[in-house]
């Protein structure tokens, strides 16, 4: 279904316009120019691996909805920050002059992500328009961007798994807080520029969403251990039911630009009851969590989405094995040794559309101990 266009101004903003609108706000000292940041979304926004994406495509749509709505302006300008810190940071050579401009950025970023907090957190208490919608959304999709999207290391000894600081999971918070948006929103959703991506977030047999509940079937019986269901359990509020549902469906779904909407709906099955698990170190919480990680790095080609993925899986699979879950006795261990399979090999590409359940190899004991 082609994307719909919304009955109000859609074309490219005129330059002086834009002008206009840049120079109400100032600049950050020492950080990269509004201007400047202008000039890098109109060069590097296109659909290819290293783009700029947002919104699906309207980049002429945000900015001249912006225009009226600051928060959408700043957003979108700290998410040009990021991407080009992510360039410089990406090519690998450094010297003064590209650290000095990764610092020029970062500030920039954060400047402008300042700004568009302050006054989208006033949107939000506003009454809801199509317009209005579509600017907070669109907003709370980039701010999530910028959330997920590293600051500089990938390391996974950097991980918010191996910290106590009460903020760790702020990101994970953050995703969490699209759910209630949305549904506040829907009666918009039908006329959104967002609707192609409302479409996209669930199959044609409302696998993701939908009404009822959804059966356990597919879902390997180690895994439903590690949850404490079993194939009969039948309360999709349980805090697992959902999120186990769900990337075992992941299993085996393509990697595509569509496609990535469906891996996203993890965020909409978990609550406060999960992140409180996992900010106390809840095992089951953790290997669930680390499996979607997994999948989300067969999308390594997304350049905010990638560090984060590939870093936060590798430390949940090292702080799982110090833990030496692989070598507990009995049922236990034997469920975790092929729990760890499985986390191990959830980066890989799914498997062919015949296969549509998980099939692994028989866990072998891995004795080389993490220090």
């Amino acid at each position: 279904m082609a994307p719909y266009t919304p009955p109000f101004a859609f074309a490219q903003p005129s330059s002086i316009a834009l002008a206009d609108t840049y120079l109400q706000s100032k600049s950050p000292a020492r950080g990269v120019s509004r201007v400047s940041l202008l000039h890098h979304i109109n060069q590097h926004f296109h659909h290819s691996p290293g783009s700029l994406e947002t919104a699906g495509g309207h980049m002429a749509f945000i900015l001249t909805l912006g225009m009226s709505r600051p928060y959408l302006l700043d957003v979108t300008l700290a998410v040009a920050a990021c991407h080009l810190r992510h360039m410089y940071q990406a090519n690998g050579s450094f010297g003064d002059a590209t650290a000095d401009t990764i610092s020029a950025c970062r500030v920039a970023e954060h400047y402008q992500q300042s700004l568009a907090i302050r006054s989208f957190n006033q949107a939000l208490a506003q009454p809801f328009d199509q317009e209005g919608s579509d600017s907070v959304l669109i907003s709370s999709m980039m701010l999530n961007l910028l959330s997920f999207a590293l600051d500089d290391d990938d390391d996974p000894s950097l991980s918010w798994v191996f910290t106590t600081a009460p903020d760790r999971l702020a990101w994970f918070s953050l995703s969490m807080g699209l759910a209630p948006l949305l549904m506040n929103t829907k009666e918009f959703h039908d006329q959104s520029v967002l609707r192609h991506i409302f479409d996209a977030s669930d199959d044609e047999h409302q696998t993701y969403h939908g009404d009822g509940i959804k059966p356990l079937y597919k879902v390997p019986p180690h895994w439903l251990r590690l949850c404490g269901l079993d194939y009969t359990s039948n309360d999709p509020d349980c805090i697992f039911y959902e999120p186990v549902r769900v990337i075992t469906e992941l299993f085996s779904t393509s990697v595509g630009q569509k496609s990535f909407f469906l891996y996203m709906a993890f965020f909409g099955k978990v609550g406060v009851e999960f992140r409180s698990l996992l900010e106390n170190d809840d095992e089951a919480a953790m290997w669930i969590l680390g499996y979607w990680l997994g999948l989300l790095c067969r999308f390594d080609h997304i350049w905010w989405l990638s560090a984060r993925a590939r870093r936060d899986y590798r430390a949940i699979c090292i702080w799982l094995d110090r833990r030496k879950v692989r070598r507990r006795p009995g049922a236990e261990g034997q469920m975790w040794r092929q729990l760890m399979v499985d986390l191990e090999g959830a980066t890989q590409q799914p498997p062919d559309d015949g296969i549509q359940c998980l099939r692994r190899p028989e866990p072998m004991e891995m004795y080389d101990e993490i220090d």
